[in-house]
């Protein structure tokens, strides 16, 4: 009789412990999104698999997880317990990235809003991988943060010389959203006897390595400058310059520093006095088969008037930039 009862409440804790799984799931809204079911990519041997739910706004974003492609969202699908990337990209918007922590035996729910980004290049026909007009810059319009004062050392953040990221000022709107980043100084926080001011942003290529040494990538750039007059010596020119660097991110303060760059593509563009204008600098450049990150600039020159001492910029502007990597066809 012990015995009985010992296996009865087994049986029943099993059923229990099933059931609340269910309701778990159900309640989590992971059997479906809508009216449309999400896929599932799980070892369906495991009474309880440790899992990852990614879901997207909008959806049908590619999914990749530690470089592996996973599919794309909503999905449910299985991973090994602890600390994963998870990079989503969707064609015309900005990619996002998110480090994810699970449990074993647990399910994670990662939620992403995808922003729009500006001059998509969905009509862009690219061959290989599908990563047409994702842009891979972080807070590529600045409303998710400031520039820091320092060289670039990371991924996924603006350095550089002085600047602060503002909203409409001095008659100037942001191109879109409700900031835009303003170039104060061409040092960390005083005049300079530089003639630019420059932001940065570093991007690991480390997800297309496969390609850029079978040198198959091309790398677009471009970026909206604007700025007010104040007389005969307000400066006009902007440019947005891309550098292919091999080695590791960690040690780019030595690379950066003393120029140790593999290749370098830059875009200039004089400016008019017009506030209610937008211009728009671009270059790009086929990655070097040994690259293995690339720095993005955005630099305000001081070309009329070289300020060593008091305020070096009138008020000059940058927003709305883009760096998308295309893949090259080899039968061109």
């Amino acid at each position: 009789m012990a015995r009985q009862t010992s296996f009865g409440m087994w049986v029943t804790t099993i059923g229990l412990t099933l059931a609340v799984g269910v309701l778990s799931r159900a309640a989590l809204g992971e059997r479906s999104v809508g009216d449309k079911p999400f896929s599932v990519d799980h070892d369906t041997d495991k009474l309880v698999p440790t899992e990852l739910y990614v879901r997207t706004n909008p959806p049908g974003a590619e999914i990749i997880v530690d470089g592996e492609k996973r599919g794309t969202s909503p999905k449910l699908f299985e991973v090994e317990p602890g600390k994963h990337k998870l990079i989503v990209q969707l064609a015309g918007y900005g990619a996002k990235t998110k480090t994810v922590t699970i449990r074993e035996g647990r399910i994670k729910r990662a939620i992403l809003e995808l922003q729009r980004w500006p001059e998509a290049l969905n009509e862009e026909v690219l061959r290989g991988q599908a990563v047409e007009g994702v842009n891979k810059l972080a807070n590529w319009g600045f409303e998710e943060g400031p520039s820091y004062q320092r060289w670039p050392s990371k991924t996924g953040v603006w350095s550089g010389n002085a600047s602060k990221v503002v909203t409409a000022e001095r008659g100037i709107t942001p191109r879109s959203g409700s900031k835009m980043l303003r170039f104060d100084c061409t040092s960390w926080g005083s005049p300079g006897i530089c003639p630019a001011s420059q932001v940065s942003q570093i991007i690991d290529l480390s997800d297309r390595m496969d390609a850029v040494r079978e040198g198959l990538v091309k790398v677009r750039a471009s970026a909206y400058f604007n700025r007010v007059k104040e007389g005969e010596n307000t400066d006009t020119r902007f440019r947005v310059v891309l550098f292919a660097y091999r080695g590791r991110i960690g040690d780019n303060f030595q690379n950066y520093e003393n120029s140790r760059y593999m290749l370098m593509k830059t875009g200039p563009i004089d400016t008019d006095a017009d506030l209610a204008t937008w211009q728009r600098a671009s270059t790009e450049m086929s990655v070097p088969r040994n690259a293995d990150y690339l720095i993005v600039d955005l630099i305000a020159d001081e070309n009329i008037s070289n300020e060593t001492s008091g305020k070096e910029f009138d008020g000059h502007y940058v927003d709305d930039v883009s760096v998308t990597l295309e893949n090259i066809d080899p039968s061109r």
